[in-house]
Parts: structure tokens; C-alpha cells; sequence
């Protein structure tokens, strides 16, 4: 059911309870007044019968029928009757004697005026009797009208106030119909833009600004700024979303080096168990200097991990130079990027310094070496033995050479190309490329 028919409804349920107790006290104000008028009249008319008794000779009081009697079952003419003082009628108007009942007659003399309604012929006559005194003889007069007049009076009231009832009702009908469709108008254009809106990819589409201060106008504001809200929480899901695939992509890219240093040195003491023992030696170094590496790695990413409030680039604190500025990629047209360049001191984490405010990680996560020197580290790790490795401080250090041997082959790559050789002619130290 819609919200203009619930309306629509409510306000019928109002009109028609207001009817009901308007008609309802009209018509008891009516009927009351109805009655009234009645004995007001019957009243009337008994003191008229009073003094005409009181006027007329001693040879009018003689019992006579009237030529033209009034019938009360088919009349709702007023009519007359006179009583001796044993309630016995005189004269009378009516069709057939009236007969007043003894304790009403009993009244009348007592106070003077006594009203009733008592059955005549099978018909209910409402009576008002009142007493009348002469010096020779003493009696009741006695107005009567029927009932049915009262009740046909009742009725003529009764059906003006169900037509107009009926005609207020649809009347309320019409005007609260038009009155809510008037007044719904811009509710439903909200609701079909709001629709628009919904099915529209264009997030950034808005509800006609609102120029009514109303509730429409309001929730056209409050609807818009959810609307803003949504989108901004759109923007920044979709950006956290692109930095977890920068991540996952930027992880994989990392940890794959390390992965094939692993597998290559595996591959060799596995395809050559009874290799020499310092090029099982030197495997398992590369092993275990690979898995330190990929340690680092997963610490430095767990660290690095963005999050709705941080970007991926924020653990620039973790890796020191000599200058404390973060080492810069060289651009081309510039020198060499060997020359007069700084190279990064690595820090420990539990003493690293934050060189920047706002870029900086926890202290327990590890090493953060920028993804850019993992290259030139596997090529360096690929290269130890031919021209030796650099130590994090930057101090080259010369090959390793087995006791009482000649110093070895430049080409690390011998181990897996020549693995039979004499010792001489074997590196100590693993492919790691």
C-alpha cells in the first residue's frame, strides 16, 4: 500500500470519526428539542381545553362524539379529550374513547400537569393532562398527539445527516487525494533520481539541490551527503585495493630472486652428492644467506603492508646513508651512478633514526632495503667470487680459497658447469643468478 493511500485512509478515518460525533450530538440536540416542542404544545393546547371548559355552559359538559374524529392510527393530529372527575371521557376529538390511566390522572391533580405516553388503539400518544375546576363540577383535559409524528420528525433529521455525511466524506476524499498527490510531487521525483542514481555508473551524480525548508528539503541534503560519503569510501577502497596488487605484485617480484638462488643451490646438492665440501660448504651459505634474505623480505613487507591509513612506501626510516638522505635512482643524461655516490649503510632496525617525519615503520619489523638495490644485491651475491662481495658497510672483501690451494676460478659458474674438477679449479661460493 502506498504512502498517499495510508494517508488517504487516515484522514477518511478522521472525517468519518468527526461525523459520527457531530451527527451524533445533532441529532440528540434535535431530539431532545423535538420532544420538548412536543409537550410544549400538547401543554399549550390542554390549558386552551381548560378554559374553554371553564367558559362553556352546564349543558355543553353533556357527553358528545365529534362529527369528524380524529383517528390516531392513521393521523398525527393533536386532539382533545375531556374527563369528569372519575376519568370518564365528555368530549372528545379522537376516534374511540381515550383511556388515560388512573395514576396520570392522579398526577395531573396532585401537581397541577402530568405528561405520559400511553397505548391508545395499539398506537403510543404522548399525553399531557391538566386538571380543570368548576363550581359544579371538576374534571382533566387531556391534549394527545402520537408518537409516530416525534419518530417521523427523528427520521426527516436523521437522513439529512447521513446525506451530508456522504457528501463530506467525498468531499474529504477528493481534497485529501489531491492534497497528498500535491504534496508527494517532489518525493516521488526524489525517489526517481534516487533510481537514476542507482543504476547510473557516474558516482558522482547528485539530487537537485533543495530550495524547499521542509522535510524533503532535508532529506535531500542528508541524501546527498550519502551519497558523498559512499563515494569517498569507494575512492578509498578502490585505492587500498591498488595497493594491495602493487603489494602482492612488488612481493612476488622480490621473494622470486631469492626463490631461484634457493632452488639452483638445492638443484646442485642434489644432482651432486659427493661434491667437494667447500662447494657444499659455500651451496649451503648461499642456502642460508638466501633464506636470511627472504626473511628480510617477508619482515620488510609484513611492515610495508598497506592499510587504509598507510601507503606501501612508508618504512624509508629503516635503511640510512652517511648524507642521512635516502639514496635517489640516477636519472639519465646524469653521471655514473657509481661516481661520487653514497652508498646505503644498512641500520639496524632497533637503531634506526627516522629521517623523515611520518615515514617510518616499526622498529621490530626488520630491514626495509628499497626494492630498487634488489637487483644490483642478486647481482652481487651472482658475482662474490669473481670479484668479491661488498659487506654492508661498503668494504669489499677479497674470495675465499680452500687451505693449500691455489686461488680459485673467477667464474662462480663452474661449479654447476664443472663440478668434477680438481679443487683448484673450483669457487667456493654458489651461483646465485
Amino acid at each position: 500500500m502506498s504512502i498517499r493511500t495510508r494517508i488517504t485512509l487516515f484522514g477518511l478515518a478522521v472525517v468519518l470519526v468527526v461525523l459520527v460525533c457531530f451527527s451524533g450530538g445533532i441529532f440528540g440536540l434535535f431530539a431532545l428539542g423535538i420532544n420538548e416542542d412536543q409537550d410544549k404544545k400538547l401543554d399549550t393546547r390542554a390549558a386552551y381545553g381548560v378554559t374553554q371548559v371553564q367558559k362553556a355552559s352546564a349543558a355543553d359538559l353533556t357527553p358528545t362524539r365529534p362529527l369528524v374524529p380524529v383517528e390516531p392510527t392513521v393521523h398525527d393530529d393533536m386532539f382533545l379529550v375531556v374527563l369528569d372527575a372519575n376519568g370518564a371521557p365528555i368530549s372528545y376529538t379522537g376516534g374511540h374513547d381515550p383511556r388515560i390511566p388512573s395514576a396520570v390522572l392522579s398526577q395531573a391533580k396532585a401537581t397541577g400537569r402530568a405528561a405520559a405516553t400511553v397505548p391508545i388503539d395499539g398506537v403510543l400518544v404522548r399525553v399531557v393532562v391538566r386538571p380543570w375546576q368548576r363550581p359544579d363540577a371538576s374534571g382533566f383535559v387531556a391534549a394527545a398527539q402520537p408518537v409516530r409524528r416525534r419518530l417521523a420528525d427523528l427520521g426527516g433529521i436523521l437522513f439529512v445527516l447521513g446525506i451530508s455525511g456522504v457528501v463530506t466524506m467525498a468531499a474529504a476524499v477528493v481534497a485529501i487525494w489531491l492534497v497528498t498527490r500535491r504534496a508527494l510531487r517532489p518525493l516521488r521525483q526524489l525517489t526517481v533520481t534516487a533510481d537514476e542514481i542507482g543504476r547510473s555508473p557516474d558516482r558522482t551524480r547528485r539530487l537537485p539541490p533543495a530550495t524547499r525548508r521542509d522535510d524533503l528539503g532535508r532529506l535531500t541534503q542528508s541524501f546527498n551527503a550519502m551519497l558523498d560519503r559512499l563515494e569517498d569510501a569507494h575512492r578509498r577502497t578502490a585505492q587500498a585495493l591498488a595497493a594491495q596488487q602493487r603489494f602482492v605484485a612488488d612481493a612476488s617480484h622480490e621473494l622470486r630472486t631469492p626463490l631461484t638462488t634457493i632452488r639452483n643451490n638445492a638443484g646442485f646438492l642434489r644432482a651432486h652428492p659427493d661434491a667437494d665440501p667447500a662447494d657444499r660448504d659455500a651451496a649451503l651459505s648461499d642456502l642460508d644467506a638466501e633464506a636470511v634474505r627472504m626473511t628480510r623480505l617477508v619482515d620488510r613487507r609484513s611492515c610495508c603492508a598497506p592499510t587504509p591509513t598507510r601507503s606501501p612506501s612508508c618504512c624509508g626510516s629503516c635503511w640510512t646513508t652517511r648524507s642521512s638522505t635516502p639514496p635517489r635512482a640516477a636519472t639519465s643524461g646524469s653521471r655514473s651512478p657509481r661516481a661520487g655516490r653514497t652508498r646505503p649503510r644498512w641500520k639496524s632496525p632497533t637503531t634506526a633514526t627516522v629521517s623523515r617525519p611520518g615515514r617510518r615503520c616499526a622498529s621490530s619489523r626488520g630491514s626495509t632495503r628499497p626494492i630498487r638495490r634488489a637487483g644490483r644485491a642478486v647481482r652481487g651475491s651472482a658475482c662474490r667470487s669473481r670479484r668479491g662481495s661488498r659487506t654492508r658497510t661498503g668494504a669489499r672483501s677479497r674470495p675465499r680459497t680452500t687451505t693449500g690451494a691455489a686461488r680459485r676460478s673467477p667464474y662462480a659458474s663452474h661449479r654447476f658447469l664443472n663440478p668434477g674438477s680438481s679443487p683448484a679449479h673450483r669457487p667456493a661460493s654458489g651461483w646465485s643468478s
